[in-house]
């Protein structure tokens, strides 16, 4: 889960983490003008938990 407004980690390092991860069940969650806190905004934890449920 990374912001792509994250000025703190660029989003492409996230792009760049995921690329280069070589597990094959992997999905990079992007945060739609997200900053670098955003993940612990409770909104996007609820997104997060329902995508896994």
């Amino acid at each position: 889960m990374h912001g792509n407004a994250d000025k703190q980690l660029p989003y492409f390092m996230g792009q760049n983490l995921y690329k280069n991860s070589i597990s094959l069940d992997k999905e990079l969650i992007t945060i739609d003008n997200g900053k670098h806190w955003s993940p612990m905004l409770q909104e996007n934890w609820n997104m997060l938990i329902n995508k896994i449920k």
